[in-house]
């Protein structure tokens, strides 16, 4: 089999930090990978180094077979958003029309337009940024990543910031945009993701990866160094047990 990301013994440091160590992931194209993990493991610092924004100290990153470095444009990240100025004055057609610069073309209008029509923020086009509400923003921002046509799309903590009804229909949109997109998505929260991914891996500086959706208590108590409880309702959640240990 052959897979379209795939990173072989990456570390990344910060100063004298290790933030990941030794990662190894096989992504096959048009994947739908959950990863999961505490505040602080290293989840972000993944997104940046998948999407070309830090060389790692060591190891390799390559999509479709060829180096990161020349392979940028196939990749949309969508960073996660903790607040806007709503008096900045700058609507959302403009927001979304940032995701073309660089790449300009005849076509730039109409992929804008067909951008904003998949995130069903057609209508907003003319909206100011700070008057939306937080899963409306979240839309623009994908829609911003999705107009320079990647193959592949990295999202930090998707639903953060937004009730968890309009974070399902994120999600639902996510599924949508998958059947043609690979797309790689962090959260620290497992029920959120769950029902959506196809696969799961968890990571806190080292990544615990199975090439599966199932998520076993030794994959979590790995991850967050500390005694975890599996219940099952329909779909994963984890409870933690009392414990001194940091996280």
């Amino acid at each position: 089999m052959s897979f379209y990301v795939e990173l072989n013994n990456v570390s990344v440091k910060y100063g004298d930090s290790l933030i990941l160590e030794d990662i190894n992931l096989r992504v096959a194209e048009n994947e739908f990978l959950g990863i999961i993990g505490p505040n602080g493991g290293g989840k972000t610092t993944l997104l940046k180094v998948l999407s070309g924004l830090i060389k790692p100290k060591s190891g390799s990153v390559t999509i479709g077979g060829k180096k990161i470095e020349t392979q940028k444009s196939l990749v949309g990240y969508v960073p996660q958003f903790t607040s806007f100025n709503n008096d900045f004055p700058i609507n959302v057609l403009e927001v979304v029309k940032m995701g073309r610069l660089g790449k300009m073309g005849n076509e730039n209008d109409d992929q804008i337009l067909k951008c904003l029509e998949t995130m069903q923020i057609l209508n907003l086009r003319d909206e100011q940024i700070g008057n939306l509400s937080g899963g409306q923003k979240q839309r623009v921002l994908i829609a911003r990543a999705l107009v320079g046509g990647p193959k592949i799309l990295l999202l930090d903590e998707p639903t953060a910031s937004i009730d968890s009804k309009t974070g399902k229909s994120v999600y639902e949109l996510l599924n949508k945009l998958n059947e043609t997109t690979t797309i790689i998505l962090v959260s620290h929260d497992i029920g959120a993701i769950s029902r959506h991914v196809k696969k799961i891996g968890c990571l806190n500086k080292k990544l615990v990866y199975h090439d599966t959706k199932e998520i076993t208590k030794e994959m979590l108590e790995s991850t967050y160094q500390c005694p975890v409880d599996l219940i099952a309702h329909g779909i994963p959640h984890r409870v933690l047990e009392h414990h001194h240990q940091s996280i």
